[in-house]
């Protein structure tokens, strides 16, 4: 029975797989809902098929990523590595479908939203303030673990797939559209008819060869072949170490990790790149930084939920706690103070 996927195949032969995840406002990749797409991708497409559009039925986001209770329950080494290898496994099936694949997004695209999109052949995007593209797995103490370092890169250039990955920052739609993260965009009322028009498109030659050179259009020939080149990979990869080590003191793992993974995968074949990704994912997943990271996010989460701000307002603040009492801390702390809130200040020295 289906709970979370629906797969329909209309008159023009383009099947439509759409993701409404019951009883939640979001869709969000759940052991079940994983389990679910695997089953519709290992089935043989029926011959009339000619192409595949994955999308959401939420009013106001694509997928914003994998179940973070789910993540919170990883027991061990094998269970991470278990679950990052399950995502990929099931996403290469999308990747490898015969015919073509196109993740229409509107909203949050997040995590292994994104990865799911990247699994596509080709992605279309809203223009909505609200659509937004991006792999925030740092924030957790993780990389992405379902093919996110072993794509981006090879999509839209070893910087700035860097820099999305690192960062854990997502762009907007435009932005996405100039890096070649996107393929084309549309309002969101045009949607559906964008997607038809797009597929048409695409399924003639011509078509093939106008995206083809859209995308090699947004990575420059001179920018193409000085990646190919070790040395200038080399720099860039070093350079993005030193920024991260600049900005996190190398007291978080994650960041450094994943410039070391892409250091090791980028030029690598696919196989060979899936295991270290799923290796290097367990090995974070499992640390004391990602759990109290992935603690903190769940425990926001929670907040919120237990006291909605009202509509247009910021929930009233009282009590504020400043953890660190150098010079940044103690006068964020007698600003706070002075405007009248109770301030508790927590420094490792008393």
């Amino acid at each position: 029975m289906s709970t979370a996927w629906t797969f329909t195949t209309d008159r023009d032969g383009i099947a439509w797989l759409t993701f409404d995840l019951n009883g939640e406002k979001v869709n969000k990749f759940t052991a079940a809902a994983l389990e679910e797409l695997d089953s519709i991708l290992s089935a043989e497409l029926d011959p009339t098929v000619r192409a595949l559009v994955v999308r959401s039925a939420k009013t106001d986001s694509f997928i914003v990523g994998a179940d973070i209770n789910e993540l919170a329950a990883i027991n061990d080494l094998r269970d991470a590595v278990k679950k990052a290898d399950a995502g990929k496994r099931i996403f290469q099936k999308l990747a490898t479908l015969r015919v073509p694949t196109l993740a229409v997004i509107h909203g949050a695209c997040l995590g292994g939203g994104l990865e799911c999109a990247l699994a596509c052949r080709y992605r279309l995007v809203s223009d909505h303030p609200a659509t937004s593209l991006g792999v925030p797995e740092v924030n957790l103490g993780i990389i992405p673990g379902w093919g996110g370092t072993l794509r981006l890169p090879r999509l839209i250039g070893l910087p700035q797939g860097l820099k999305l990955i690192l960062s854990g920052r997502p762009v907007n739609a435009r932005r996405a559209y100039r890096l070649g993260l996107a393929d084309a965009m549309s309002a969101e009322a045009f949607l559906d008819d964008a997607a038809r028009r797009f597929i048409e498109n695409i399924l003639t030659k011509s078509g093939q060869r106008e995206v083809a050179r859209r995308r090699r259009r947004r990575r420059s020939l001179t920018g193409r072949i000085l990646m190919a080149m070790m040395p200038v990979r080399w720099l860039v990869l070093r350079q993005a170490r030193r920024q991260v080590l600049s900005r996190t003191k190398g007291h978080y793992p994650a960041p450094l990790a994943a410039v070391d993974v892409v250091r090791r995968t980028y030029r690598r074949g696919a196989a060979n790149a899936a295991v270290i990704e799923s290796e290097v994912f367990a090995e974070l997943a499992v640390t004391s930084i990602s759990r109290n990271l992935v603690w903190l996010f769940q425990a926001g989460q929670r907040l919120k939920k237990a006291h909605p701000a009202p509509s247009g307002q910021r929930p009233a603040v009282e009590r504020v706690a400043v953890l660190g009492a150098g010079i940044m801390g103690g006068g964020n702390a007698w600003a706070l103070a002075r405007a009248g809130l109770t301030v508790r200040l927590k420094d490792i020295n008393w």
